[in-house]
């Protein structure tokens, strides 16, 4: 289990703008990979109308694609969310498993229900100074991210700010200029 910050961004713009800004400010593509989320709740909380309440109650059969690294997780995150709607920080605890069926007809089992699937392609960029964002494709939307301790490179940023100015430079409009998007509560409210 890891406790970590970080912070996401939805971007208004192209697919094409978005690369094209991320490598002009000196960002390489290190890597991609897919990412395959079922989120499933307990449920009681089927019907519950506070998204960030519905996602702490939600476990995620993960399946991580990635030509050399195929992985099978059962997940959990919990986000610590301020009252005005910014990620203090989140917890993130994983389980190996073998198989993606089998997880899935256990939790229905024992009393989860489908809530929704995400699909998101990764694309990770790195930087010579050890800087480094994921840019993410999910559903239909464009987000990047950054987390407090860079997971290629090994970097751990000293402050949300020096996080939050890595986006700025890049000169993308940012939606509502928001430093704490929710991608699982966009896709959320996009399906209900």
């Amino acid at each position: 289990m890891k406790l970590e910050n970080e912070i996401t961004v939805e971007v208004l713009d192209t697919r094409e703008n978005t690369i094209r800004a991320i490598c002009d400010n000196g960002f390489k593509l290190e890597k991609e990979y897919d990412i395959n989320d079922i989120y499933l709740v307990k449920e009681e909380f089927k019907n519950c109308k506070i998204y960030s309440e519905l996602l702490n109650n939600s476990i995620l059969i993960r399946d991580f694609l990635e030509e050399s690294n195929i992985r099978k997780l059962i997940t959990y995150k919990q986000k610590h969310i301020d009252n005005n709607g910014n990620i203090l920080n989140q917890i993130n605890a994983n389980v190996e498993i073998k198989n993606i069926n089998d997880a899935y007809n256990m939790l229905k089992l024992i009393g989860y229900t489908d809530l929704m699937k995400i699909s998101d392609h990764v694309s990770i960029y790195i930087k010579d100074n050890g800087d480094e964002l994921a840019l993410q494709f999910v559903n239909d939307r464009i987000y990047i991210e950054i987390e407090e301790k860079c997971e290629h490179t090994g970097k751990k940023y000293e402050s949300l700010d020096y996080m939050k100015n890595i986006i700025k430079n890049l000169n993308l409009q940012i939606k509502n200029e928001n430093y704490y998007a929710k991608k699982a509560e966009d896709v959320l409210s996009d399906n209900r």
